[in-house]
């Protein structure tokens, strides 16, 4: 009862950490979208948002379903030595089989103790499907639509500035190439900070077992990765509310409850996408 029960609590945990990872990667989909195919207004619907925000957490939770069988319970070792019976001397799992006469002799803390069980076949190779699915599929996901954002936005900034004067041109110019500066470094930090943060748990979440419990190297490892990984979970926020301005100015009409003027503007978008776009 209690290995079951504090494996679910880690299979739940487990399982609202990669919804979280899944929603950030439909927050990035959504901003290709805004960038990439602008008029694609029904792929940004409020119908849509609620369907990705149930897939992120049904498919997080299935995936993460079967960790619940690594851990079981048995009696610790200390609890079978007030055994006097040699038929009870084996693996007892169930404090029921134990003698009346032995169970009043056991100590007041409880006697059962919470360990690794013994795996089916299947689930090795579940293990690295889960992380596959959880951590590097998320990962390549990330690169390949923050690339796709960075590329469009300056494929646009050139036709821009193809139509514009020479007068124009070098005060549009030294505006477009700071935002795009800005723009390169927001991306290319959401994909690092994603990967060093997000990866080392993949090989962790697989090989962590009882057998390297005392391992004082293995335990360091397992404490940097488990920070790195919350530390990315609290700049998530930063990175996809925080640092947007529109963002800021919603949560501060929020807030005040002001009427928004205009709607948001995605980080790349273009201000008229119609005239940017159109040939």
């Amino acid at each position: 009862m209690f290995g079951k029960g504090k494996t679910s609590v880690k299979t739940s945990a487990n399982a609202l950490m990669g919804s979280s990872v899944y929603i950030i990667i439909f927050l990035t989909l959504s901003q290709y979208m805004a960038v990439c195919r602008p008029f694609a207004y029904g792929m940004r619907s409020r119908k849509i948002c609620y369907i990705l925000f149930a897939i992120a957490y049904v498919c997080n939770f299935c995936l993460n379903a079967p960790w619940a069988m690594k851990k079981t319970y048995m009696l610790s070792k200390e609890s079978r030595g007030f055994f006097t019976d040699s038929s009870s001397s084996g693996c007892i799992s169930n404090l029921l089989q134990i003698p009346p006469e032995a169970r009043a002799r056991l100590p007041y803390e409880c006697p059962y103790v919470i360990c690794d069980s013994v795996p089916p076949v299947w689930y090795k190779p579940y293990e690295v499907v889960r992380e596959a699915f959880c951590r590097i599929l998320p990962f390549l996901v990330l690169v390949f639509l923050n690339a796709s954002i960075l590329y469009t936005y300056r494929s646009t900034k050139q036709d821009r500035l193809k139509r514009l004067t020479n007068s124009q041109k070098r005060f549009v110019t030294e505006k477009s190439e700071k935002e795009e500066k800005r723009l390169f470094t927001l991306l290319f930090a959401i994909c690092i900070v994603f990967f060093v943060c997000t990866i080392p748990a993949a090989p962790l979440a697989i090989f962590v077992s009882d057998t390297l419990s005392k391992n004082l190297n293995f335990q360091i490892f397992r404490a940097i990765v488990n920070l790195l990984e919350f530390t990315k979970f609290a700049l998530n926020f930063y990175f996809y509310c925080l640092i947007n301005p529109e963002i800021r100015s919603i949560c501060s009409h929020v807030i005040t409850c002001k009427k928004l003027h205009r709607p948001a503007r995605v980080k790349g978008q273009p201000m008229t996408p119609i005239s940017m776009y159109t040939r």
